[in-house]
């Protein structure tokens, strides 16, 4: 499984996001200065019992995008079935999102309307390749033989 392509640094953003829903439920109605910006609240409202029970099933999703982003390979076939979530959970976040120009702030719905987007993005034209047992066993041979050259060289010296 190849780390450092788009879906985990999608992963990483999605946990970041679930981890603070979860672990501060009182930051989705507060709003925050980022230099020149205002990060305006995710939630209207004060928080209530209702909102952080919202906020931590809504965080437990996040998590799990993120955990799946990070740890799944997205081959050619489970990828775009998966990006259709992507996407309504995008589309969803965009009907929330806002940006003002004139005073610099915006909602927290479009920093997840991006990563979702980009999620999305990637498992639809950016696969991983799928398996068969040919590849599998022309990388295991490649990793053989390399690994057999390594030991060779060690000897040698």
């Amino acid at each position: 499984m190849p780390h450092g392509d788009l879906s985990d640094f999608v992963g990483i953003g999605n946990l970041a996001f679930g981890i603070l829903a979860l672990a501060a439920p009182q930051f989705a109605h507060q709003s925050f200065s980022l230099g020149p910006f205002t990060l305006t609240p995710l939630l209207e409202g004060e928080a209530t019992a209702a909102s952080a029970a919202l906020l931590s099933v809504f965080a437990s999703c996040l998590l799990t995008f993120g955990l799946a982003l990070y740890i799944v390979r997205w081959n050619t076939i489970n990828a775009k079935f998966v990006a259709i979530g992507f996407l309504t959970i995008a589309g969803m976040s965009f009907k929330n999102a806002t940006w003002d120009f004139a005073s610099k702030s915006f909602s927290p719905w479009l920093f997840l309307f991006f990563i979702e987007l980009i999620a999305a993005l990637h498992l639809i034209f950016n696969p991983n390749d799928a398996w068969t047992s040919e590849t599998l066993r022309a990388h295991e041979e490649k990793k053989a033989a390399k690994k057999a050259a390594k030991e060779k060289k060690e000897h040698s010296l």
